[in-house]
């Protein structure tokens, strides 16, 4: 016997004197000839269900290797603490503060948080549209001073446009241009009404650059429709030098005499296009308060005239890409003033505070849900003998739990962004990015309260509707995207060169898209020419295959698909559902939020925990068998 004993205790199946399992879940029974039977028993669920596992559950037949061994039923109460412990992950705030006394804190974060990045937002969407407007204003007064014949009309966005492309026809009408481009930036720092500045260490004229790209060789006989090019493209600049700013001499300026003095002739023919390139350099006082700084810009301006069609329009436009500069300021600023800063960036860092909280703890329910899951697979598996369905899986991860960590991300980085931008550390250009941060943020801040409303009954059934039609709206739009995008390709190729709503893919899809919903059709319909002949009639018939599609049918069946997911939830509230095996399971419970077992099982878990900690050195492991 000491033998067999020395040899059972020695085999490999089985862990050495002092050895630790390697997880709380092992379970240890009495190998033969051992006088005492001991067990080790964790506190989480999987350790529950393994304890299940060997004794069998409603008469199921019990293994043959556990009916061998000699080993006891778990406690009674092991199937309600494990139910209990789904049913509190599954509760709403309200109801697990009155279940274990929890503070509801995330809860707290995100109604605070909403009014929070809601103020933050209204102060910065000032001051955004504030900047996006001195520049755009800018670029305005530039046009208005350097373009010749800039008409105000261009500058409204109007639809259909008031005024056609701005462009020159003729050779002197492009030489008169420049010369009137030359002789203004010439005289800007005197003549404009903003504070403009050459870029210069002394302030001095810096040269204005001439530059021109054309085709290598290119002759051209029309008489005969002949032609001989090589179209290999060369770039050459020019600079413009003369006398100083604001001399009398620039107002008899002349550019193609100038030109043809350093041999740098334009021929029409070849030329592909040509650019005015100049710098200037600006400061914005603004309000002059500690949060509205002076600002320094440097624009670096183009003016385009582009030849690429040779189609006898040669088209004009404007371009500015500006650069921040670190101003010399000596400004004395107020008390209201540096209170309103203070204001400001104390309402940055609260939020960051505020969102990085929120983000910690919805990443840990993130993580606890998960842990939960496993117990509970682990569960239904050992004990049950059952597998849970991918439905009750995804019931652990809270999708807006998710949408919270998401939107907690986007509002730290945008608020980061806020705060360099108000100490004007970073460029103004910048403000873009910050923006659409923070609007997304604050999108998904308003829409993750609806998780809160949707634990009650009432208020629900949005969020369950949109649930259960999403799939169904996915698989319908898939197929309406298709037809969609048919009608899209045909439109822009046959219409896109007759009618103006059609010149673009993009512009196209918008117009159709408008059309769907009862926008502007008579507009659409008369643009159209009559005397495009078979192009008039394709059109009639497209736009009236198309409205008859996509309104009476498209869109009634996009709706009927809606409504069916509505009636179908407003039928599950008032008969009900066959439950999933997990729902089935945590019905069972007999504790509601107001019973005190929960707080017995947290006490239950920390007793636990505290003696396993103080005796770990007492626990052995030699003599026993994992099973």
């Amino acid at each position: 016997m000491p033998s067999e004993n020395k040899s059972s205790r020695s085999s490999p199946s089985e862990p050495k004197a002092g050895a630790v399992p390697q997880n709380d879940t092992d379970v240890y029974v009495r190998t033969p000839g051992n006088p005492i039977l001991q067990r080790l028993f964790s506190d989480s669920s999987e350790a529950v269900a393994e304890d299940s596992s060997i004794c069998g559950v409603q008469g199921e037949d019990v293994p043959s290797q556990t009916e061998s061994a000699d080993s006891r039923c778990p406690p009674p109460d092991v199937r309600d603490r494990m139910r209990r412990k789904l049913r509190f992950f599954f509760m709403d705030p309200i109801e697990k503060y009155r279940a274990k006394g929890r503070i509801p804190w995330k809860l707290c974060l995100q109604v605070t948080k909403i009014v929070l990045v809601t103020v933050q937002l209204v102060l910065f969407g000032t001051d955004s549209y504030s900047y996006q407007q001195q520049h755009r204003d800018t670029t305005i007064a530039l046009n208005r001073i350097l373009l010749m014949g800039w008409d105000s009309v261009r500058e409204i966005a109007a639809y259909p446009p008031a005024a056609g492309p701005y462009a020159a026809y003729t050779k002197s009408e492009f030489y008169r241009h420049v010369d009137n481009v030359v002789r203004q930036y010439s005289n800007i720092t005197t003549t404009a009404i903003g504070t403009f500045g050459y870029d210069s260490p002394n302030g001095s004229l810096s040269p204005l650059v001439f530059c021109k790209t054309y085709y290598r060789k290119g002759y051209v006989w029309p008489f005969n429709n002949t032609l001989l090019f090589d179209n290999y493209p060369i770039r050459r600049c020019l600079p413009i030098h003369g006398p100083p700013a604001g001399d009398p001499q620039w107002r008899t300026f002349r550019t193609d005499a100038y030109l043809s003095t350093h041999n740098f002739t334009v021929i029409f023919e070849r030329l592909i296009r040509v650019e005015l390139k100049f710098t200037l350099k600006t400061v914005y006082l603004k309000g002059l308060n500690r949060f509205d700084q002076p600002d320094c810009y440097k624009y670096n301006v183009t003016i385009h005239y582009d030849n690429t069609a040779h189609d006898g329009q040669l088209l004009i436009s404007l371009n500015m890409r500006s650069r921040k500069l670190e101003c010399h300021t000596n400004v004395l600023y107020t008390q209201t003033s540096q209170w309103a800063y203070g204001f400001r960036q104390g309402v940055n860092i609260v939020v960051i505070l505020n969102c990085a909280l929120s983000f910690f703890l919805c990443v840990r329910s993130l993580l606890r849900g998960q842990t939960l899951r496993k117990r509970a697979v682990a569960f239904f598996a050992r004990y049950d003998q059952k597998y849970l369905s991918w439905s009750d899986q995804m019931a652990f991860v809270d999708c807006w739990y998710v949408m919270i960590t998401i939107n907690d991300v986007l509002i730290i980085v945008g608020s980061c962004l806020k705060i360099q931008l108000e100490q004007s550390i970073i460029d103004g250009e910048q403000y873009d990015l910050c923006s659409t941060l923070l609007g997304t943020g604050n999108l998904l801040v308003w829409a993750g309260v609806l998780r809160y409303l949707g634990f009650f009954k009432k208020y629900n059934i949005l969020i369950l509707t949109m649930r259960k039609a999403l799939p169904n709206i996915l698989r319908f739009l898939s197929c309406a995207l298709l037809l969609y995008c048919g009608f899209c390709f045909c439109g822009w190729v046959v219409l896109g060169p007759h009618h103006i709503k059609f010149r673009s893919f993009s512009m196209t899809s918008e117009c159709l898209f408008a059309l769907m919903n009862g926008d502007d059709m008579f507009a659409t319909f008369a643009i159209m020419s009559v005397h495009s002949g078979i192009i008039w009639w394709f059109s009639r018939i497209y736009l009236y295959l198309f409205l008859i599609l996509f309104i009476y049918c498209v869109i009634s069946l996009f709706l009927s698909v809606i409504m069916d997911s509505y009636e179908t939830i407003r039928e599950i509230h008032e008969k009900g559902i066959e439950p999933s095996d997990l729902q089935v399971f945590i019905s069972e419970c007999g504790d509601d939020a107001s019973s005190t077992a929960y707080r017995q099982d947290d006490a239950r878990k920390k007793r636990w925990n505290g003696l396993s900690d103080c005796f770990a050195f007492l626990r052995r492991r030699s003599g026993y068998t994992e099973i």
